[in-house]
């Protein structure tokens, strides 16, 4: 008999997407929230000995960051109902709701860049880290968008911006071990991924409003 040479047939396997962490609510209490408060100004001191123990808290999950996250997205939406904007003399406040609505939306595009960053630092640069830990060190530094509900003093949400964007690069250093070439890299690439789908997103719904314009004309014209 003629015997055939089997090659052995392996499966590749994708790589499962990293652990977002675990979030709990009952575990924010007042005592959580001030003590982590301390942490969050050492963080923003750029007390890398600080970042490093708010990242080795794995037992944490992300839900306190998550709120300091969102308090802080939060509050500098609310800047524009309470204080409103000043243009030309002219001075104008966004509705409570749309504020609100606003805070929400702004924190949950927060988190999802901070996601991206993380999935790129590790499947693009081979870090080492794990996005929880990342994402503890950030959101609690996110805290410092509060300020940005000072809205007669525009310059101070581009400080904060820019110096959430250094502890983002000190962060990705600690938490994943990239060096700062790749750790620079990461965040821009994020920010080239976040530009490409929100062109994306506003071009699918561009065409959908054209769509469902042209759709109306022709229903008028018949």
């Amino acid at each position: 008999m003629e015997e055939h040479n089997k090659t052995p047939h392996t499966e590749h396997k994708s790589e499962p997407m990293p652990d977002i962490g675990k979030v709990d609510l009952k575990s924010v209490s007042p005592d959580a929230l001030k003590g982590g408060f301390g942490d969050v100004i050492e963080i923003l001191k750029m007390n890398q000995a600080k970042m490093d123990a708010v990242a080795a808290r794995d037992g944490e999950g992300i839900t306190l960051a998550l709120v300091y996250l969102v308090v802080g997205q939060l509050v500098a939406s609310l800047g524009g109902a309470v204080l409103g904007y000043t243009i030309l003399g002219t001075t104008f406040r966004t509705p409570i709701v749309n504020a609100l609505i606003g805070g929400v939306v702004s924190a949950a595009i927060s988190a999802a860049v901070l996601y991206i960053t993380s999935l790129i630092a590790v499947r693009v640069f081979n870090g080492k880290g794990k996005f929880p830990a990342y994402f503890r060190v950030m959101g609690y530094a996110s805290l410092i968008n509060v300020v940005g509900f000072v809205t007669m003093v525009p310059f101070l949400t581009a400080i904060s911006g820019i110096w959430l964007l250094v502890i983002n690069y000190k962060a990705l250093m600690s938490v994943h071990k990239l060096d700062s070439t790749n750790a620079i890299l990461s965040i821009v690439l994020t920010v080239v991924a976040f530009f490409v789908l929100t062109y994306l997103v506003g071009m699918i719904g561009l065409n959908a409003m054209m769509a469902g314009g042209a759709g109306a004309v022709n229903y008028s014209a018949v």
